[in-house]
Parts: structure tokens; C-alpha cells; sequence
């Protein structure tokens, strides 16, 4: 890669990263297209999980506190279950192919959160915190699949977070979503590294890309309390929307 690349990487990894601090998820929506247009996929998967299981062990020292271990653990075995077999199957799939796949995924996913920051309505009620045992097996699937989506294309958060967000309020949200996606990105880094995935020359972009992940990370945990879920949401499907319009079509 040249030095023109790292300067449409740096600022991506910050927007990316600011939104991982201010949600707990989303960073592989912005890394792993960018990051594909700019390297490739064979990039832009172990790079992506490289950085997002760092800015989840960052911010787990945040939030540890009020994380539920009850809620999170079943979740994160499915995930870390789901994320083996889509990282496995990368190795069996065409690049191509893979392209295709992010850009509707990302689409898709951005017209659900630009329909959906039309209805929010500040009275709507949430369940706040409660470990519903209704809901476990519908996340438990959601999180299965989600790990799936993660491990092939990158991107794992909407499945769960599409399952999930209605029933629990941003701060609970936002903090569980944090311990469960670190586990599944650490499997994902592993699986990609032992198949050769990431070429050893390449780590020097991702180091230089740290710094602006830590930066955006902190301008996130910084002001999650101060935008409201509409607006973020608004500006995030705008974002998304463009992006998988790029990949799909060029």
C-alpha cells in the first residue's frame, strides 16, 4: 500500500472507532468497506477484527463494572461459535463474492436504522437492564448468526444489534454489546492469523492506524450521553447507505 492509502485509512479508523465508542458496536460497517476498496478483502477481515478486539479490551476497562456476565456469557459462546465457522469458510469463498455480500448487508442495515430513527418516539419503553429469559434464544440465534457474518464478511453487530436494541436501553445496550463483540473478534483474529491471512509487512499500516483508533475511542466514550440515539442514527444509515452504493456498484 502507499502513502495515499493510509491517508483515506487514518481518518476511517478515526470515524470508525469514534462510533464504536459511541455505541459499543459498528466500526466494521466503515473499516472493512473502506479498508476493501483501499487493500482488498483479504486485508480488510483481519484488520478489522485486529482493531476491534483492541478498542473492545480498551473500552471493556470502562464498563467492566456493569457488564452481565448472566446475559453476556451464553451470547458470546454463540458468537464465538458462529464466528469459527464464517471465519473457516472465507478461505472457500471468492473475494468477489464477499464484496457483493458487505454491500447489501451494509444497505440493508441502513435503511433499517434510517426507517427506524423516523419512529423513534421518546416515550417508547424498553425493558432497562433485565436479563429477559424470553429473549435468550432469539439473541442466542441472533448472536449465532451474527458470529457467522462477522467471521466471513467482517461484520457482525447488525444481526444482534437489529434483535436486541428495541428491548434494552443505549447505556445497558451499549455495554453488554462491548464484552460480547470482544470475544468474538479475538476468535476471528486468531482463525485469520493462523491461515496466513494477513501478510507481516502489512502490520505497519495497522500500527500507524492506531493512534487515530485510540482518538476516536475517546472522542466516542467521551459524548455517547450527549447525542441522542435519532440523530446518531440518522447520520450513521446516510453514511452506510453511500457506502454500500460504492461497493456494489464500483
Amino acid at each position: 500500500m502507499e502513502i495515499n492509502s493510509l491517508l483515506i485509512l487514518v481518518p476511517i479508523t478515526l470515524l470508525a472507532y469514534t462510533i464504536k465508542g459511541l455505541t459499543g458496536f459498528g466500526p466494521a460497517l466503515l473499516v472493512v468497506p473502506f479498508f476493501t476498496m483501499v487493500a482488498g478483502v483479504k486485508y480488510a477481515l483481519p484488520a478489522s477484527a485486529a482493531f476491534d478486539a483492541l478498542a473492545g479490551l480498551i473500552l471493556l476497562l470502562t464498563v467492566y463494572k456493569q457488564i452481565s456476565w448472566k446475559f453476556c456469557l451464553p451470547l458470546m459462546i454463540a458468537m464465538g461459535a458462529g464466528s469459527f465457522l464464517g471465519a473457516r469458510a472465507v478461505f472457500m469463498v471468492s473475494p468477489n463474492l464477499i464484496r457483493i455480500f458487505i454491500g447489501i448487508f451494509i444497505f440493508l442495515f441502513g435503511g433499517y436504522l434510517l426507517i427506524g430513527s423516523r419512529n423513534t418516539k421518546s416515550g417508547k419503553k424498553m425493558i432497562r437492564g433485565e436479563e429477559n429469559r424470553r429473549l435468550m434464544p432469539g439473541a442466542i440465534i441472533a448472536g449465532f448468526l451474527g458470529g457467522i457474518s462477522g467471521g466471513l464478511v467482517g461484520i457482525s453487530g447488525p444481526i444482534l444489534v437489529i434483535y436486541l436494541k428495541y428491548y434494552f436501553s443505549k447505556d445497558f445496550f451499549r455495554t453488554q454489546l462491548i464484552a460480547i463483540f470482544l470475544v468474538e473478534n479475538i476468535v476471528r483474529l486468531l482463525i485469520y492469523f493462523k491461515g496466513g491471512l494477513l501478510e507481516f509487512q502489512e502490520t505497519n499500516f495497522l500500527i500507524a492506524c492506531i493512534p487515530a483508533l485510540l482518538i476516536g475511542l475517546w472522542i466516542g466514550h467521551k459524548f455517547h450521553l450527549r447525542i441522542s440515539e435519532m440523530h446518531f442514527n440518522r447520520i450513521v444509515s446516510v453514511i452506510l447507505i453511500l457506502v454500500s452504493a460504492k461497493i456494489i456498484l464500483f
